[in-house]
């Protein structure tokens, strides 16, 4: 139920090179982070797509981050959960090198190993956000030792999934059915983000799925091809004067 797209794939392999030897942070940064309004009660989706680490690579010893931010657009005070799963990545030696880790102003969750991640993981635990507070995540996706062509062209793939939750007790993993849900409209006009307060969770499906390319035998880059399921938000560029 994922969409995915290849588009970015061929374009970002030409930055791959210059990355290789030395690098600590390989990724092509967008000039603003997207904003998420979470608003919905229940588990209310819409699909669409959206780039995730998009034109970056990721090469041997070296990290990709995805920077987005989550606004509670609910009327009280709600918490902010994300939740690793749905891991697919077949090569074995590429999957062991992998690690991902979450992190915020607030704070940093575990960096969870893809190989051990199972069918869902928090990678982050319940972080309070007051009414029309925004909170900063940076996703970190890092590739260890991984030399010669080993992973080469295999994929890697999963999924985030971000929560707002009313309940401080809930449970990252225990929010949203497989695929994330077919969901409908959260109630109320989309553009009046507070016509109703946050009773259960609004959630995004984040997918990422990257292709492992060799480079001129320099080794293996893993090279974006898209992300994502979105759940029922309201989406504005960090830096619009959009409505929140």
């Amino acid at each position: 139920m994922t969409f995915v797209s290849s588009a970015a794939a061929a374009v970002a392999l030409a930055f791959a090179v210059a990355g290789v030897a030395g690098s600590s942070d390989a990724g092509v940064e967008a000039a603003a982070p997207e904003l998420y309004v979470l608003t919905a009660q229940e588990d209310s989706v819409v699909r669409s797509s959206h780039p995730l680490f998009d034109g970056s690579i990721l090469v041997p010893l070296a990290t990709a981050h995805d920077r987005f931010a989550v606004q509670n657009g609910s009327g009280g005070i709600a918490y902010l959960r994300i939740a690793l799963r749905s891991v697919d990545v077949p090569d074995d030696g590429l999957r062991r090198a992998l690690t991902l880790g979450i992190s915020t102003a607030r704070g940093s969750g575990p960096v969870v190993p893809l190989d051990s991640s199972g069918s869902c993981v928090t990678v982050l635990s319940a972080q309070p956000v007051a009414p029309g507070a925004s909170v900063d995540v940076d996703a970190a996706l890092a590739l260890g030792d991984l030399t010669g062509t080993s992973g080469q062209a295999q994929p890697i793939g999963y999924s985030l999934l971000v929560i707002l939750d009313a309940d401080p007790a809930g449970a990252g993993c225990d929010t949203g059915g497989a695929g994330g849900g077919g969901g409908t409209p959260p109630p109320g006009p989309p553009e009046r983000p507070n016509a109703a307060p946050l009773a259960a969770t609004g959630s995004d499906l984040l997918a990422a799925i990257w292709i492992a390319a060799f480079v001129g035998g320099t080794g293996t880059a893993a090279v974006l091809a898209t992300r994502m399921r979105p759940a029922a938000r309201r989406r504005v560029r960090r830096d619009s004067k959009g409505k929140g």
